[in-house]
Parts: C-alpha cells; structure tokens; sequence
C-alpha cells in the first residue's frame, strides 16, 4: 500500500489501521533477528546441550543443532531480501533499522569462539541428571542380594574395551531389574563380578554413549575400558559416569 501525498504531492506517513500496519513492518526485521539470534545463541552457548544432558533426553536430540541453524538461515535470508529490496529501489538507502537487524543477526557468530564445547555441556548437565537420579544404595542392596545372575557373557561390539577383555560382567535380563533401576530406563544392565557393583549403559545420543557406574564410595569403574575412549567423571560417592563419541 502507497503512503498517501499531500496537494504539494508529498508522500506523508499513513495513518489508522495503514499506519499501524506499516509500524508493525517496520519492527519485523529487528523481532526477527532477535528470536533467529537468541535461539541459536541458546545452542552455540550450551543451553541446549546443558539442558538434553540434564533432562536425559533421547528422542530426536540430535535435530536441534539443525534445527536452530536452519530457523537462523532462514530469518539471515529475510533480513538479506530486506536489505536489497531498499538497495533497488528508486531512491537506494538502507534504514538504520535493517542495519540494527543484521547486527543481531551476526552476535551469536561473533560470540561464538567464546563459548564452550557442546560435548562438555552436555556432559555437566548429564552429572546433574544422574546425581538427582541414581539411587545407589538401593541398587547397591539389590546387586548384594543372594539372586543369581547369568553367567558373564561378551559385551555389545560398540563397547570401548580393550580387545583382549570383551567380557565383562553378566548381563541382567530387564524382568530383575528393581524399580530403581527401571526408571533410569537403560538400554543394558551388567553386574560386575563378584558383585563389586553396577554398569548401567544408557541409549546413545549426539554425544555419544552413556555408561552410568553404580558401587561402593570407594569403587572404581572396570579398567577394561579404553583409557582414550573413556574418561569416567565423579557424581558422587559410588556413582560415576561416561560418555563415549563413536568414532
């Protein structure tokens, strides 16, 4: 819609319903690289990530990362058309307005150096999951109890052990499991031999496969694992965790 002139032929600003119309244009661009920045800032910072690991979350993980990137392409696109339809119009400029928007746009790239591994992220928050979630003594009691646990068997061919140890533990069919354990919803339980605790192995995620340990405060995870694979971090006495990336 045109801006109406005056009897000098002057284009002056419209008003009403017109006006307000054209108010609310006006901000678009800036709302638009706003919301585009602020959601790919929440991933490129770790939020996100942060987030996934503490809530334990599995199903389509990994469509953020593309997701937020893919929503900022297209509102870089928008503000880019913008920016040219004022460039080839009859009387070239560029308001001040197109220029704030393209600034918001590019901060999250600006910051991006700044912020942290999304792995590590994801690792911090998958800490605070397990220190809330893990209940070691009562899994504790359940692994020291007289049930008998099958005989130990190889472990699944993506484990990262070392190629002359692939057994390691029994396998606990998910009718013994406790309710404890049950809520954790592992893809695989072994007990350790001798009883000496838990390896709970959780379904993988963009980051990688979880192994969640579970024994005595001054248990260690099985060596069995490879050192440049695995690196076990400390949730709290007797619970450990792991990620392992495939390669």
């Amino acid at each position: 819609m045109s801006a109406p002139v005056d009897s000098n032929g002057t284009r002056t600003a419209p008003s009403g319903v017109a006006g307000r119309l054209t108010a609310v244009r006006g901000t678009t661009p800036i709302a638009v690289a706003i919301i585009s920045s602020t959601v790919l800032l929440l991933w490129i910072s770790g939020a996100l990530p942060w987030l996934q690991g503490r809530l334990n979350i599995e199903t389509a993980a990994w469509l953020l990362g593309p997701a937020c990137f893919l929503q900022w392409i297209v509102a870089a696109a928008y503000l880019l058309a913008r920016v040219s339809e004022y460039a080839h119009c009859s009387r070239p400029r560029i308001l001040p307005r197109e220029l704030v928007a393209l600034a918001c746009a590019a901060l999250p790239w600006l910051l991006y150096p700044l912020c942290p591994h999304k792995g590590g992220a994801y690792l911090a928050g998958f800490t605070r999951w397990a220190a809330a979630n893990v209940d070691r003594e009562a899994l504790c009691r359940w692994c020291e109890q007289g049930t008998e646990f099958p005989l130990p068997t190889s472990v699944p061919c993506w484990w990262p052990l070392k190629e002359d140890e692939p057994v390691l533990g029994s396998a606990v069919p998910t009718s013994s499991w406790p309710a404890p354990l049950s809520a954790l919803k592992p893809r695989e339980v072994r007990v350790l031999p001798h009883r000496r605790g838990l390896l709970l192995e959780l379904i993988g995620t963009p980051w990688g496969v979880r192994f969640v340990y579970v024994g005595d405060p001054g248990g260690r995870p099985p060596d069995q694992f490879r050192e440049d694979c695995v690196t076990w971090c400390v949730v709290k006495p007797g619970v450990q965790i792991a990620v392992f990336l495939h390669p």
